[in-house]
C-alpha cells in the first residue's frame, strides 16, 4: 500500500517507521484494517449510546425519589465492561494481524515489539472521546462500591492495616500519617501521589493512565525507603508485604471522590489492557493499587 499519509515534518528521503507505516494503516480508507475497525467503533458507539442513556437515567431516578427507575437493557445490550473489553482485546489483535501483513517490513519481526507500537496506535484513535464514557460504564457496574469508597475514613486505624509485626519503622510511619485529623491537609509525603492520581481524570488512554499509577506507585516506593531510613532501620529496602498497607493509607487519606476516581480507574485498566501492558512495573503498580482500594472498602463495609 501506499503511505501517503504520514507526517509532513519527515524529511525527504528518512526511513518510515513501523509506528507511522501502523498509523497510515489505521487511517487509510482502502484498508481492510480500515474497515474494520470503522465497524467495531461503531458498534461500541452503539454501547456506549446505550450505557449513557442508563447513566442519565440512574442519575435521574437518584436526584427525583419518585421518578421510575432507570431504563432496564435489552438481552442484546446486557454486556458488562469485562465482555467489551474482551471484545476490545480480541479486536486489538486482529488489527495486529493484518497490520503486520499490510506493514510488510522487516523491522516487524519481533512481535512483541510490534505488537507495542501497533497498541500506541490503536490507542490512540480508539480511545479518542471514548475513554471518559466507557469509565462511566465501570461507574454504572460499580456504583454499589464506589458507595463504600465514600463512606467516612477518619476512624480507620493502623491496628486494621495487618502491618507485620517485624516491620514496626511503618507502624509507626502509618500511624503518624493517620493520625492526622480528618479535615486538616493531607500530609507532605502524600501530596505528589494523590496529584498524579487526580490527574488519571485527564488521561485519555489506557498507556496514560498505566504511567500516572505506576508514576504515583514508584513514588509510594520512594517515600517508603525514606521513611524506613529515617526510623533508623538497617537497609532501606522495602518490600512487597510494605507496600499494600502503604497505599492503604494513601488510599484512606484520598478525598471521597479521588477514591472513586482510582477504584474506577483501576477497574476500566484491568478490563481493557492487553497482557503485554499488564506485565513489570504497570500491572504491578495497577493491582496494588486496585487491591489497596478492595481493603479499604472491606474495612469501610465491616466498620
Amino acid at each position: 500500500m501506499a503511505f501517503d499519509v504520514l507526517p509532513k515534518n519527515r524529511a525527504a528521503g528518512a526511513q518510515i517507521s513501523v509506528s507511522d507505516k501502523i498509523s497510515a494503516v489505521m487511517i487509510d480508507s482502502t484498508s481492510s484494517v480500515h474497515d474494520m475497525h470503522k465497524s467495531f467503533l461503531q458498534t461500541i458507539e452503539k454501547m456506549l449510546t446505550n450505557y449513557h442513556t442508563i447513566l442519565m437515567g440512574k442519575q435521574q431516578s437518584l436526584l427525583e425519589p419518585g421518578s421510575p427507575s432507570f431504563p432496564s437493557q435489552s438481552a442484546a445490550d446486557q454486556l458488562s465492561m469485562q465482555d467489551i473489553g474482551k471484545c476490545i482485546k480480541q479486536q486489538f489483535e486482529e488489527f495486529v494481524g493484518l497490520t503486520q501483513d499490510l506493514c510488510n517490513d522487516d523491522s516487524t519481526d519481533d512481535d512483541d515489539s510490534f505488537r507495542q507500537q501497533a497498541w500506541f496506535a490503536y490507542e490512540r484513535y480508539f480511545y479518542e472521546g471514548r475513554s471518559e464514557r466507557l469509565i462511566k460504564m465501570c461507574q454504572i457496574e460499580k456504583g454499589d462500591h464506589c458507595k463504600k469508597l465514600r463512606l467516612d475514613t477518619s476512624k480507620i486505624s493502623v491496628k486494621e492495616l495487618s502491618i507485620s509485626p517485624d516491620a514496626s519503622w511503618l507502624h509507626d510511619f502509618a500511624s503518624q500519617l493517620l493520625s492526622n485529623n480528618h479535615h486538616t491537609p493531607i500530609p507532605d509525603p502524600l501530596t505528589s501521589i494523590h496529584h498524579d492520581i487526580r490527574c488519571l481524570e485527564y488521561s485519555y488512554t489506557p498507556l496514560g493512565k498505566l504511567q500516572l499509577l505506576t508514576s504515583a506507585f514508584r513514588k509510594c516506593g520512594e517515600i517508603l525507603s525514606k521513611s524506613k531510613a529515617k526510623l533508623g532501620n538497617v537497609g532501606n529496602c522495602v518490600s512487597c508485604d510494605d507496600f499494600i498497607p502503604f497505599l492503604v493509607v494513601c488510599v484512606v487519606k484520598m478525598s471521597p471522590d479521588l477514591r472513586c476516581l482510582l477504584y474506577l480507574n483501576c477497574c476500566f485498566l484491568s478490563d481493557v489492557i492487553p497482557p503485554f501492558l499488564s506485565m513489570g512495573w504497570h500491572g504491578y503498580s495497577l493491582t496494588s493499587f486496585q487491591a489497596a482500594c478492595e481493603v479499604v472498602a472491606y474495612i469501610l463495609s465491616h466498620n
